[in-house]
């Protein structure tokens, strides 16, 4: 159990292995069925391990780090394609009713699409990289990260990563216009992902840090959801539909990020 007085090498080995088990329990599922929610939780796994791992970079030994980071890279860009043709599809089956009956074209295409990509992600599981990945993933196997001052306090670092990211996702919010906010979005991930895992750690402060990025991912997630949408269809009622969903999601954006960073 992490503490304030907990080691570098206690928070790293803890975190690691307790997302490591989650993404193990998720595999079996996703080896059944390619259910939504499935292969969401998985990829979420995934980007927060990539994304805690990058923050705290400077606790790891860089040679163990590369090679871990590049199979999570691997594996995230494996799942990616299937999951946003997952969001789109769910995106399209809450349109009004009159949107849904003039546009099955679009619907058709994406289940074509997704039965594409469910063929394509099958296969990527058998191939050996993904089952050396599932192997790396055994907690026997992350027991002993080699890790940098592993018997030092971890508290100092984590209090000043989390202070780092904060700042710049500050910054990047008061600086970015409506076409910047996806690396807002990236940002806020970052913050949220490394607040989480500092909590136990940190304390009830950090929690705030934790809320106030989360909301900021929620709102612009579904902006890029709609971003995605608007690519795909390029024209037609989807189009103008979405372009008037952007427009109020930038509006509730330019409200929230006052009310957090001034």
């Amino acid at each position: 159990m992490l503490t304030r007085h907990s080691t570098v090498g206690e928070f790293i080995n803890s975190t690691l292995t307790s997302m490591s088990k989650r993404e193990l329990e998720l595999w079996p599922q996703l080896e059944e069925s390619r259910e939504h929610d499935v292969v969401h939780d998985f990829r979420v796994e995934i980007r927060r391990l990539r994304s805690v791992l990058g923050s705290c970079s400077t606790l790891v030994d860089p040679e163990w780090l590369i090679h871990y980071r590049q199979r999570l890279k691997w594996v995230d860009g494996m799942i990616s394609p299937l999951r946003n043709v997952q969001v789109l599809l769910n995106r399209f089956h809450k349109y009004p009713t009159p949107l849904l009956e003039n546009n099955s074209g679009v619907e058709a295409t994406l289940e074509m699409t997704l039965r594409e990509r469910e063929a394509q992600f099958q296969l990527d599981m058998q191939r050996r990289e993904f089952l050396d990945w599932v192997e790396c993933l055994q907690i026997e196997n992350l027991q002993n990260i080699p890790t940098i001052t592993p018997n030092g306090e971890v508290y100092d670092f984590l209090k000043a990563f989390n202070k780092e990211q904060w700042k710049s996702l500050s910054k990047s919010a008061r600086n970015s216009n409506s076409d910047r906010l996806h690396k807002v979005r990236i940002k806020a991930k970052k913050v949220r992902y490394l607040a989480e895992v500092s909590i136990p750690v940190l304390g009830p402060k950090i929690e705030k840090q934790e809320q106030d990025s989360s909301q900021i991912q929620q709102l612009l997630g579904e902006l890029q959801d709609s971003r995605m949408m608007i690519d795909l269809v390029k024209r037609g009622e989807i189009f103008e539909f979405e372009k008037m969903q952007s427009t109020r999601i930038v509006r509730e954006w330019k409200v929230l990020a006052k009310e957090i960073f001034e």
